[in-house]
């Protein structure tokens, strides 16, 4: 019954509806390359998958002259397309779990600067999605302004992460008291009237930035640890 559909379906309700559904896949297409941070590396990926596909459109005279049993794949744009794509993520091995470190001094004057430079570099070169190496980054610099509100200018705090294509994960290592981590907003009055208000405050802030937050203790070191699901 449905072949029968489309065999009476009008030429111009066809070519409408293909008009209609490319348009979709198109702008779909568009929002998934455009949510992820891009590098050099990944631009070219891109764009050598791109102009593949689209040279079997521009020189059919091209896929002519290969071998009869490579045709019937090198006929489809989409298909050379796809195949370019995923045998350059092969070479650059995209995708596969990747670590990045920065140490920082809480005390310095340019420390959230590095730390913004630091995961905007990384978020380009894992190709992650910004709105989570946005989230990251705000948080890591709240809990350094936090850590040098609450443990002065000791030693350096050294920031990890690691990332694959489902998960975000920073751990910030530091000497001093650990960061409290209430569930809770203090009240106006709390945060005015405490001295430690304010820092309560943070770590609430901290709480409903990431996906995940806990603190601990190891041996003489603080650690705060955010996962961000990607």
């Amino acid at each position: 019954m449905l072949n029968g559909l489309f065999a009476i379906m009008p030429r111009p309700v066809m070519g409408a509806s293909l008009l209609f559904a490319a348009c979709f896949i198109l702008i779909n297409g568009l929002q998934t390359i455009t949510s992820r941070m891009l590098d050099a590396r990944r631009t070219l990926v891109i764009g050598l998958a791109m102009s593949t596909g689209l040279a079997v459109e521009f020189f059919p005279d091209l896929v002519r002259d290969m071998p009869v049993a490579v045709q019937p794949i090198m006929t489809s744009s989409l298909v050379v397309g796809t195949i370019t794509a995923l045998l350059l993520n092969l070479l650059f091995r995209l995708g596969q779990r990747v670590r990045a470190s920065l140490i920082v001094e809480p005390a310095s004057p340019d420390a959230l600067t590095k730390v913004a430079e630091f995961f905007d570099a990384r978020g380009r070169s894992w190709g992650a999605r910004r709105d989570v190496i946005e989230r990251a980054s705000f948080g890591v610099s709240q809990a350094i302004e936090t850590i040098h509100d609450i443990c002065g200018p000791l030693a350096a705090v050294r920031i990890d992460a690691r990332f694959d294509e489902f998960n975000l994960d920073v751990t910030i290592s530091y000497q001093g008291d650990l960061i409290e981590l209430p569930e809770r907003r203090p009240s106006d009055k709390e945060i005015i009237e405490s001295p430690s208000g304010h820092n309560r405050l943070a770590g609430f802030m901290l709480r409903r930035n990431a996906d995940r937050v806990t603190v601990s203790r190891n041996g003489r070191e603080s650690v705060v640890h955010f996962h961000f699901d990607h």
